[in-house]
């Protein structure tokens, strides 16, 4: 039988095993070696701010509202052009994308897997909360002031993306503040007999 057909052990059919591939080495035909995979280098996956190592989601997060503070600050100053506003948008438009898509990848790092989902729904949440409270409270700006045609008048605007400027501002430092998360995989190693525990049968006293 060829070295390159065995027998099932189950059914008896004979299968067919995949040869190996051959290397000319001078006149001599020998079998590759199978290659080693070098192990990648670990990535840095954080970074030191104020001597302490946190994720670079709090550094997209800390630009993402300095961008953002950038795009109402021309806003406020500079619309009388069609490509300041453009540039507003832009600004807004990566400021914005980089701090949400950052905040849900830190509150994921913050909690324990298994509170995951509890913690994506509050930020949803909040972040709907936040959404809808500040739609009233930039309407109240704008509108505090009216032409006598009952159109909004600038000055309206250009208050509201100011507090809207400020506010990113305290973003930026509710970023700066972030605190790091402490991973816990150590804690249960002192009671590792309680996993062979029926769960409900702990009580305390």
């Amino acid at each position: 039988m060829s070295p390159y057909i065995t027998e099932c052990p189950y059914c008896g059919n004979r299968l067919r095993k995949r040869a190996p591939k051959l290397e000319r080495r001078g006149d001599n035909l020998e079998a590759q070696r199978p290659r080693r995979r070098r192990p990648r280098l670990l990535r840095r996956r954080s970074f030191a701010l104020s001597g302490v190592e946190r994720p670079y989601a709090t550094l997209a997060v800390i630009l993402g509202s300095a961008v953002s503070c950038l795009g109402y600050v021309v806003l406020a100053f500079a619309h009388s052009e069609s490509w300041e506003i453009y540039a507003a948008s832009a600004c807004l438009g990566i400021g914005l994308g980089l701090a949400f898509s950052a905040m849900s990848n830190l509150i994921v790092l913050a909690v324990p897997p298994a509170q995951t989902g509890v913690a994506s729904g509050m930020n949803a949440n909040i972040r709907t909360i936040g959404g809808a409270v500040g739609a009233g409270v930039m309407s109240s700006i704008v509108t505090s002031t009216l032409l006598k045609s009952g159109v909004p008048a600038e000055s309206g605007y250009v208050h509201g993306f100011m507090f809207l400027a400020i506010i990113n501002v305290f973003a930026v430092v509710a970023a700066i503040l972030i605190p790091t998360a402490v991973p816990d995989g150590q804690v249960h190693l002192a009671h590792a007999e309680l996993a062979i525990v029926p769960g409900g049968t702990i009580t305390e006293g």
